[in-house]
């Protein structure tokens, strides 16, 4: 991949609105500045990718609908969902379509930023099971992901010790567990979790995601990368490969050296995989934005505004609560020369904050203080 270096214009910079080649270079300071922004924001979109919450595994059963589990591995949930139903209507004792239901009624929730009803269902279906198998630890597992896709992250925990007591060669309860801990901001405890799951299963996905997510906030880029090659080579969900790809890019865009092209092709092959991912358009704007700052054009720079702000709108129209693409589209505002274009989508960011479920705590902070920073 070609290594291609630059920072996104901020609101400071001495670069022109109109875009003029003739305009003098930015300062010293103002590049300073720009570096000091890219790196905020970069770790407040850190936050965003962290967030995105990991598809639950399918069930380890043997399920009784083939059609639905392949509808389930190449990421149709909503035809795994039907075929499941379809086929429990047939065998209301069917442990394994029971299960892949309830597993893909939670990740139904969670994809579509619907938490509380697909999750609820996910309980009463993983239930039904417990009522003919009380000692089954996948459907503890699912309860466990439901309630943490609801953020309700002690129960979720509760139910994941449930699973690990029943199976404790169950790698994705242990990692399910992690990710509980990693939500929170707990990275400590999170990589002890992954760190299990790995031992138990080295070829855990769900684990091997995790786990890149941790080595890229901490900034080891080589080894998640590494990771991420491995899941991107020999995965087949294309909702888990749109997920892996995206975190690929983030790693490129935080490596020493930024590599934004190679990151820009991650984000589109992420696209391809699954456009349904919100975070992804987020990230391809912030990929634009950057890009701007080599046109030479008027006509250069409103096309490419025009290209970064149809990428936020796919993402809000995915969850209207996306903090980072109000915050982004901010930006393309003011490098377009709305002022106050820019000041009402800064003011849309902060509204959006609190209800933002892809932001922890600690990221919710730093996103607003970055805001905050800017509207002083």
């Amino acid at each position: 991949m070609i290594q291609y270096k630059g920072m996104e214009p901020s609101d400071n910079s001495t670069w022109p609105a109109n875009n003029n080649p003739n305009s003098p270079a930015p300062t010293p300071s103002s590049m300073k500045t720009l570096i000091i922004l890219c790196v905020v924001l970069a770790l407040a979109l850190a936050g965003v990718f962290l967030f995105v919450r990991l598809l639950p595994p399918a069930p380890s059963q043997t399920v009784e609908a083939p059609a639905a589990l392949s509808d389930y591995d190449s990421g149709n949930l909503d035809a795994a969902i039907f075929k499941s139903e379809a086929a429990i209507a047939q065998n209301n004792a069917d442990i394994g379509a029971l299960l892949l239901l309830a597993t893909a009624y939670a990740e139904k929730g969670s994809v579509s930023f619907n938490e509380d009803n697909y999750g609820q269902k996910a309980i009463d279906t993983a239930n039904k099971v417990l009522a003919i198998d009380p000692n089954n630890s996948e459907a503890y597992r699912i309860i466990g992901y439901a309630n943490e896709i609801m953020q309700k992250y002690d129960e979720a925990r509760k139910n994941y010790d449930k699973a690990i007591a029943l199976d404790p060669k169950n790698s994705q309860a242990l990692s399910n567990k992690g990710h509980s801990y990693d939500l929170q901001g707990d990275i400590k405890n999170a990589e002890i979790w992954y760190d299990k799951a790995l031992a138990i299963n080295p070829n855990d996905e769900h684990a091997l995601l995790n786990k890149a997510r941790v080595l890229a906030r901490l900034g080891k880029s080589e080894e998640a990368l590494d990771i991420l090659d491995l899941i991107l080579d020999t995965g087949l969900n294309k909702r888990f490969l749109a997920e892996a790809d995206q975190l690929y890019a983030f790693v490129l865009i935080n490596q020493k050296e930024a590599d934004y092209e190679g990151a820009e092709e991650a984000i589109k092959e992420s696209l391809s995989y699954d456009s349904g991912v919100p975070q992804s358009w987020v990230m391809l704007a912030m990929i634009k934005l950057h890009n701007t700052i080599n046109l030479a054009t008027q006509d250069e720079l409103d096309a490419a505004i025009i290209e970064i702000n149809d990428a936020l709108e796919k993402a809000l129209k995915i969850n209207p609560n996306q903090a980072s693409a109000y915050y982004i589209a901010s930006k393309a505002a003011m490098i377009g020369g709305d002022k106050a274009k820019a000041a009402t989508a800064r003011q849309k960011a902060l509204d959006a904050i609190p209800r933002d479920i892809t932001l922890g705590a600690a990221e919710k902070e730093d996103l607003r203080a970055t805001i905050e920073s800017f509207v002083k």
